[in-house]
């Protein structure tokens, strides 16, 4: 709308121009009074001598149209005054649409900000009190476990000196647990918290009786002049008086009590120490069972597979079974036929139900054979043995038959 009346102003402005001016002559005007407009000489003629002639014009208006362009100018001030009158409205409506939009944005500014402070106060309140929380419980812990320490070295003394610690306990009740680098030294009342002695060479006495434990490598030394229980045999036993001396390999714990001392070995260890390659496939029917031929280097990947089994248990799951599993023949060599084929092999099963069919009929093969066997090439080589009858060539294991004696009923002679 404003601009409208501006270009409607610009008109009129224009038009009054053009009235007020000729191509010839430019003339001034006061509205304001009744007195005849100024006569304006432009341009006045020369002389001969170039003197300028005043040549004088006059020029007359009428009355109506003097009033017309009054009231045009007249109306032209009053859109003037009406278009600024409207762009003040317009910017003031402006301006208090902006003051409200900055009073709702202050307000709301203002209310995060006390809601940021009353989080920033909170957080700052939960954190003195976690802190002090925090500090309280380590006090109490710092006091309890005072308190523990106190209860575990009651009757306790340790003196460490030149790589040896001296334990001196009130009573002879207690246990060592062998570790890599140190001892873990458990009391009557330590309950789940031990003494870590680092030497190489610990003593422990309990009035008269003592026990020296020294570690060299993985054999440990052991002096003591106490009763003992071991479920292992001792071959460098060494006493004087009443002071025994051996050297015990694979030791991992040391009970002491009233009837003595008590030595636990790790069974495992010993066992795998012992472990040897059984190259023997034994079929006893005297024991009912079968014994199949395993070599070090299965075994010890078999533990590796199963972490946690002993290897005891595993070898009586793996390689000793039921002699009844064999005792439908013609089945057995068809199942491990198959199973050598398809599990061993890692051929198709396609493959593996062709040779188990070609075992089926093999009369002169025990199935436990087929089981023995680690690969296909070795019951080859024991098939081409059997079909020449040379058995005593086959090198890949040994076979032993324990069979059960064969009892012959007597003839009865029937009397007449």
């Amino acid at each position: 709308m404003a601009k409208k009346v501006l270009e409607e102003t610009k008109e009129i402005q224009t038009k009054v121009k053009k009235q007020n001016s000729s191509k010839d002559d430019i003339y001034k005007f006061d509205f304001g009074t009744t007195e005849e407009p100024e006569k304006i000489v432009q341009n006045p003629p020369k002389s001969k001598r170039g003197r300028k002639k005043k040549i004088e014009k006059t020029y007359e208006f009428d009355d109506v149209r003097k009033d017309e362009m009054i009231a045009s100018i007249d109306s032209m001030r009053e859109k003037i005054e009406q278009s600024q009158k409207m762009m003040n409205e317009l910017t003031d409506s402006k301006k208090s649409r902006k003051d409200g939009l900055n009073t709702e944005l202050d307000a709301e500014e203002i209310n995060e900000e006390k809601k940021t402070r009353k989080k920033r106060k909170t957080k700052e309140e939960t954190n003195v009190l976690a802190e002090i929380i925090k500090k309280e419980t380590r006090k109490r812990r710092t006091k309890a476990v005072a308190e523990e320490s106190q209860d575990i070295n009651k009757g306790i003394k340790i003196n460490a000196k030149d790589g040896v610690t001296d334990v001196f306990l009130d009573e002879n009740q207690y246990r060592i647990e062998m570790q890599k680098t140190e001892y873990n030294l458990y009391t009557k009342n330590s309950g789940s918290s031990y003494i870590i002695v680092r030497d190489s060479e610990i003593r422990v006495i309990s009035g008269d009786v003592y026990l020296v434990l020294h570690k060299d490598h993985q054999d440990y030394e052991i002096i003591t002049n106490q009763d003992f229980k071991i479920n292992y045999v001792i071959d460098n036993l060494e006493r004087k008086d009443n002071i025994v001396n051996f050297k015990l390999t694979n030791l991992t714990e040391i009970i002491a009590d009233e009837e003595g001392l008590n030595f636990v070995i790790d069974e495992e260890k010993v066992l795998e120490n012992s472990l040897e390659d059984n190259k023997t496939l034994v079929i006893s029917e005297e024991d009912g069972k079968v014994y199949l031929p395993y070599t070090k280097a299965e075994i010890k990947n078999q533990i590796l597979e199963h972490r946690g089994t002993k290897i005891s248990d595993l070898i009586e799951e793996k390689y000793i079974c039921p002699l009844d599993k064999y005792k439908n023949a013609i089945r057995a060599r068809f199942r491990e036929g198959y199973n050598l084929m398809y599990k061993k092999e890692g051929k198709s099963r396609r493959s593996a139900i062709l040779l188990g069919i070609e075992l089926m009929f093999e009369t002169n093969l025990h199935p436990a054979i087929i089981s023995a066997c680690r690969n296909l090439e070795e019951l080859d080589i024991y098939l081409d043995c059997l079909e020449d009858n040379e058995l005593e060539k086959f090198s890949c294991f040994k076979i032993i038959y324990k069979s059960l004696p064969m009892l012959h009923k007597r003839n009865k002679v029937q009397e007449f």
